[in-house]
């Protein structure tokens, strides 16, 4: 901005500090690939998202019966940031069915849009038939 006084012209520059920092999403897991009745862990590395954000994700590529975890109802389920991160793990069920592998995906989201995907991890049918 430049003003005007008295025959005097000064420049002045504003920064612009309102602006709210754009959040970003990664999401890692442990492993790449995981035999039946172990269990993969997912981490989700976060910057401008706040302490105590609800993430939502949902798993794709098996059956309801092929996994289990804490906050998961069917293929959805839910994760709390705290301190730029979320922790969660997802037990593939020994379920004694051939069904040969399988590939786990993983979405996340916030806010209902989708904000970051994980690479799909290798679940090793370990039943015999």
């Amino acid at each position: 901005m430049t003003l005007s006084i008295a025959g005097q012209t000064k420049s002045v520059s504003i920064n612009d500090t309102s602006r709210t920092p754009v959040p970003t999403y990664a999401v890692t897991s442990n492993v790449t690939s995981a035999a039946e009745g172990t269990t993969v862990t997912y981490t989700v590395t976060t910057s401008n998202v706040a302490d105590g954000a609800v993430l939502t994700y949902e798993l794709s590529g098996v059956s309801v019966g092929d996994v289990t975890g804490v906050n998961l109802t069917g293929l959805v389920g839910t994760a709390l940031v705290s301190g730029g991160r979320a922790t969660f793990a997802i037990s593939v069920v020994a379920d004694h069915l051939t069904e040969g592998s399988e590939a786990l995906a993983l979405t996340l989201r916030s806010g209902g849009q989708v904000v970051a995907t994980a690479l799909p991890v290798t679940l090793n049918d370990t039943s015999v038939g």
